[in-house]
This record gives structure tokens, C-alpha cells and sequence, in this order.
């Protein structure tokens, strides 16, 4: 007759292993796709926090966000082909620039964040996007963009203040 009654050392080794196992994955690195997700997910919820505190007419709406959707309408009409880089200032020290990729420029265009220093002697810029024109307005044109070009910026100031010499 076969036993239905587990081995209790079987048992306890398989709950050690267990405990092992989770112990183990709590102390392992965090999931590259999940910080990426858990950053996404942050900058989503400002957004939608921003968003509803402009609705509802508690706050104004944003620099980035205000010079972020002129750019998109600047740039929505531009076909093929090459030109210039265009600029949108978010405030006295930031732009948003969007220019043709120089690999494809023809077609593929980018869009990054511009951080000049006060005394106008240092930029420093970092990419928001890269793709057709129709992809970029559209992102350019997401409620998100905004927190996302803010922290930019933040980050880029904090790397210029790092970098002066003291």
C-alpha cells in the first residue's frame, strides 16, 4: 500500500530550500526591465498628478511641458529631407532641440534636452527620442513628457555642478 504521509525530513528540506530560494532573490539584483517599468510607471504618475492639478486650476501648466507641445506643432509639418535644428526654450537655460539624426537625416530625426550654464561657456545635452517625425510629435505630445524632460534637466544640471571646477 502506497502512503499518502510525506516524509517530514523531506519536507523540512524542501522548506529550507524554499527559504533559501526566496532569501536568495530578495538579496539578487533588481530586474533591469523592472527598474525600467518602476522608472516609466514614476514618471506616469507625476504626469497624471500634473495633469490634474492644471485641469482643475490648481497649479499652471509646466514650462516643459507648454514648450514641449510648441515644438511638436513647430515640427509636425516637416516632411524628408534635411534642415536645420530647431530649438524651443523651456526656460533661460533649457531648450528642447530637435534635428535630423546624422547617420539617417533624411529620415530619422531626434529630440533631446539642452542645458546650457549660466555663463553660456558649457552644454550639455542627452537624447529624449530618436525616430520619424510623426513619432517624435507623439511623443512630444504625450502627457508624460513633461516630467520626463524636467528630470532631464535636473539631471543635467546636477552633472554641469559636478563638473565645475571649484
Amino acid at each position: 500500500m502506497v502512503s499518502n504521509v510525506t516524509d517530514p525530513d523531506d519536507m523540512a528540506t524542501r522548506s529550507k530550500k524554499l527559504a533559501k530560494d526566496l532569501l536568495d532573490g530578495m538579496d539578487a539584483p533588481d530586474d533591469p526591465d523592472r527598474i525600467a517599468y518602476d522608472e516609466q510607471k514614476r514618471i506616469a504618475d507625476k504626469q497624471a498628478l500634473e495633469d490634474f492639478y492644471v485641469r482643475t486650476g490648481q497649479k499652471k501648466p509646466s514650462a516643459a511641458g507648454s514648450a514641449a507641445k510648441k515644438l511638436a506643432d513647430r515640427v509636425a509639418s516637416l516632411t524628408e529631407g534635411t534642415f536645420e535644428p530647431i530649438d524651443e526654450a523651456v526656460s533661460a537655460h533649457v531648450a528642447l532641440r530637435f534635428a535630423p539624426q546624422p547617420s539617417d537625416p533624411k529620415a530619422e530625426r531626434y529630440v533631446q534636452v539642452r542645458v546650457t550654464t549660466p555663463s553660456g561657456g558649457s552644454v550639455s545635452s542627452q537624447s529624449l527620442g530618436r525616430g520619424t517625425t510623426a513619432e517624435l510629435v507623439a511623443k512630444l505630445r504625450s502627457p508624460a513628457v513633461a516630467a520626463e524632460i524636467e528630470e532631464t534637466a535636473e539631471k543635467l544640471v546636477d552633472s554641469q555642478r559636478g563638473q565645475q571646477l571649484p
